[in-house]
């Protein structure tokens, strides 16, 4: 079973809300090895979305820890595929929700 729930999108939805949510609720205050492990290969790989131009944005709510990050340019496939290959997700570490959504404000693309 896949670790990734893709919420109603009308066709045509490229831009994509992730909500990361651990499989444990205490791996925080007790992570396991594999977990730690895991985690810091999706923060690689985040940061190879970041690279490309895929992540938009990607970060750490602080009022209790839910990881996010803004997905940008995919299909409705293409965003559960590279989801699926997150190792954090794929080792079931943690599930995915992505929600479409659309941007209407980005940094440095508001008129001069």
């Amino acid at each position: 079973m896949s670790g990734v729930r893709i919420s109603h999108a009308p066709d045509g939805v490229t831009t994509w809300y992730a909500l990361y949510r651990p499989a444990r609720p205490e791996w925080s205050t007790t992570p396991r090895a594999a977990e730690r492990v895991a985690l810091h290969q999706h923060g690689q790989w985040l940061d190879h979305l970041t690279r490309t131009g895929v992540c938009v944005a990607a970060g750490v709510l602080v009022d209790d820890g839910t990881e996010f990050a803004v997905l940008d340019g995919l299909e409705r496939r293409e965003a559960r595929s590279l989801c699926e290959r997150d190792p954090w997700i794929a080792e079931g570490h943690a599930t995915v929700e992505l929600v479409p959504m659309r941007l209407s404000h980005e940094r440095g693309s508001a008129p001069a």
